[in-house]
């Protein structure tokens, strides 16, 4: 079975099968799809959740968990994110024998970041197809962007005019990410009713010039909007994305106190309040931030300026509905 994440909407909400791969190199649509499976699986009722980020090997956390069900709850959900972009030694043949022999009441979701020729042409990608499921997370071409905005607009009830709705298309450019953060930071502050051109600037950002310090501020006082508009404005600047990562870096440790750079008094305040969020919620920024310091790398699949903007968009507190922190 192989579909599309519009075709897995349209599927019948119980799943025919339990194995299932997801594969893209669009984050937005990889989540989405992974929701709707998890949403699906979730309603059936209590279940164990267990999640694994893999790299080049197999985690023996995984053997042990599938080894060792429940007394309490015999349903099980096992999330795998493969975080390379080639089958990790000794996933394959695990995932094949799953496939040939499915276990009751025990579903596997496979997350891998891309969608290369060597993937769809393997013998494991196959193996999914027949026996499992796959949903394919193609990006949409420019052809279907502006079908893609207005589907959005139409999911998260926005009205725009013409002018804003033009204005919106130009200002997410192709960028799925951008896309889905530009409709989260309207929904939070918009009137009801159509929205005006000059109202999507003014949520999207002015024309003026910033720079990265102004994103790592923007994002720890927990302002989206400002953080949306500044990233855009540094891509399109051509500022290194290392420069701009370094940057909310030191500011995520000043907040963190894992900086003994001096501070200057304005901040003070400012972090004071950031703090307020709690150390746990730091703490996940700071992993977030070692995963994007991999993807600016080229060592883990993505693109580096969305991998920033979800960055600083989670550092400003901002998720997208019924994202998980897995």
């Amino acid at each position: 079975m192989k579909l599309t994440p519009v075709d897995l909407a349209r599927a019948p909400r119980l799943l025919p099968r339990s194995v299932w791969l997801i594969a893209g190199a669009e984050p937005v649509l990889v989540r989405e799809a992974l929701h709707q499976i998890e949403e699906r699986i979730l309603a059936l009722g209590p279940i164990e959740r267990n999640v694994f980020w893999i790299e080049r090997t197999l985690d023996p956390g995984l053997f042990e968990a599938l080894d060792n069900p429940s007394l309490f709850n015999p349903r099980r959900l096992f999330i795998l994110h493969v975080m390379t972009p080639s089958w990790p030694g000794g996933l394959v043949s695990w995932l094949n024998d799953r496939l040939s022999k499915p276990e009751p009441e025990t579903w596997i979701v496979v997350t891998v970041g891309g969608l290369e020729r060597p993937l769809r042409e393997s013998a494991l990608y196959r193996h999914f197809v027949s026996a499992g499921g796959v949903v394919e997370c193609w990006p949409p071409g420019a052809l279907q962007w502006d079908a893609e905005v207005d589907r959005r607009l139409r999911a998260a009830h926005l009205a725009l005019t013409p002018e804003a709705r033009e204005l919106f298309v130009h200002c997410t450019e192709g960028n799925l990410l951008a896309l889905q953060g530009a409709i989260e930071i309207i929904r939070l502050g918009a009137d009801p009713g159509p929205l005006e051109a000059t109202a999507v600037a003014l949520f999207l950002g002015s024309a003026s010039r910033h720079g990265p310090f102004e994103l790592a501020e923007a994002a720890i006082s927990g302002d989206p909007s400002r953080v949306f508009a500044i990233t855009r404005e540094l891509e399109r600047d051509g500022v290194e994305p290392p420069l701009v990562l370094g940057t909310l870096a030191h500011e995520l440790h000043q907040v963190l106190r894992r900086s003994q750079s001096p501070v200057q008094p304005r901040k003070l305040h400012l972090y004071e309040k950031a703090r307020r969020r709690g150390t746990r919620f730091w703490y996940e920024k700071l992993l977030a931030l070692e995963a994007t310091d991999l993807v600016i790398k080229g060592q883990r699949p993505g693109r580096p300026w969305e991998a920033i903007l979800l960055l600083a968009l989670r550092m400003a507190g901002l998720e997208w509905p019924g994202r998980r922190a897995a």
